[in-house]
């Protein structure tokens, strides 16, 4: 094998290498939840009168003024834009470790932004300028 092809073999697996380094550093990069979205929420929707939505980089917890209270663990975030909203799925640990995934459409542009589960367009939350001190 003479000098030109020795570079070749060389170059080649360096770069194989960079490549290869350059994927798995993608694939390891973490999603958060989009800034905006931080912040305590709450609904005038009857069905829900006195609850309220706390949504953290690390934790989202749904309660009630009666002192009920769900916290979940944040474990994955992926989101899209369309259009002037954000699809989010937030996969979360239960208090029984289970995975659960919430859908949520965010859209950061109207009044203080609201946000909606995908399962119930109808019940809009917007953000509490009432909790917001405690969280």
């Amino acid at each position: 094998m003479n000098r030109s092809n020795i570079r070749y073999a060389i170059l080649m697996k360096l770069g194989s290498g960079l490549l290869l380094l350059l994927v798995l550093l993608s694939a390891c990069q973490r999603e958060y939840i989009p800034e905006g979205m931080v912040a305590a929420w709450v609904t005038e929707n009857k069905r829900y009168v006195g609850c309220y939505l706390l949504i953290s980089p690390d934790e989202i917890i749904l309660g009630a003024t009666d002192a009920t209270m769900h916290d979940y663990d944040v474990r994955k975030v992926k989101s899209r834009k369309r259009g002037d909203q954000l699809d989010v799925a937030i996969t979360v640990i239960d208090d029984k470790q289970m995975e659960v995934t919430f859908s949520l459409i965010f859209q950061p542009d109207k009044g203080d932004g609201i946000l909606y589960f995908e399962n119930q367009p109808d019940v809009v939350w917007q953000r509490s300028a009432y909790l917001s001190p405690f969280y």
